[in-house]
């Protein structure tokens, strides 16, 4: 069974593609939510002329609480030296802050399916059995699986999208084809690019 240390370190360094995130992008993700969070804090602890309003309360706190997480989780990867996607002979690492799925191996994965959302470009990975995967996941991950282990159940689809990443996910399905083509040949894998949205 692949670890997630034998992917970040794999034998032959070279052939590990790693991506990491587009400061750029994370900065706007910094500077957006530093305003949001300060919208929330200005609905939730300025008086209003009007009077207390329990909604706009409730929704500020909201604001200030989902904010202040993704921010802090985008600080992180500012500052991190980790990169966001490791990809070699092992499998797919997903090194995200918050949803760290960890190693998929190229044995779990039937198909790679990039294609265009509305404000960005995703790459599914459609896993043929999410079982063995969610049970590789470490005890401190549990929790956050009962946010998305739903969905990895119900469709077998762990997606990522370029929103902080530096190409295209067309791009990177282009490496992955090129650098990993013995891996797709020999695990059966499945390569699809739609231009749709």
């Amino acid at each position: 069974m692949t670890n997630d240390k034998r992917a970040l370190h794999p034998t032959d360094e070279s052939s590990a593609l790693l991506i990491y995130p587009d400061k750029g992008k994370v900065m706007g993700v910094v500077c957006l939510g530093i305003v949001l969070i300060a919208v929330g804090v200005v609905i939730t602890f300025v008086p209003s002329p009007r009077g207390q309003d329990a909604g706009a309360h409730i929704i500020g706190l909201l604001l200030i609480v989902a904010m202040g997480g993704g921010t802090i989780s985008s600080i992180v990867r500012l500052v991190s030296s980790t990169p966001a996607l490791v990809i070699d002979h092992a499998g797919i690492l997903i090194n995200s802050t918050l949803f760290r799925i960890g190693v998929i191996e190229w044995g779990d994965i039937a198909q790679l399916v990039a294609y265009p959302s509305l404000f960005n470009t995703r790459l599914a990975i459609v896993v043929a059995d999410p079982r063995p995967l969610l049970a590789r996941q470490p005890l401190h991950q549990r929790a956050v699986y009962m946010l998305v282990k739903g969905n990895l159940m119900r469709s077998g689809r762990i997606v990522i999208n370029d929103a902080l990443l530096p190409m295209a996910m067309n791009e990177l399905l282009a490496k992955i084809r090129e650098r990993y083509h013995h891996e797709l040949l020999h695990y059966h894998i499945a390569i699809y690019e739609s231009h749709e949205k």
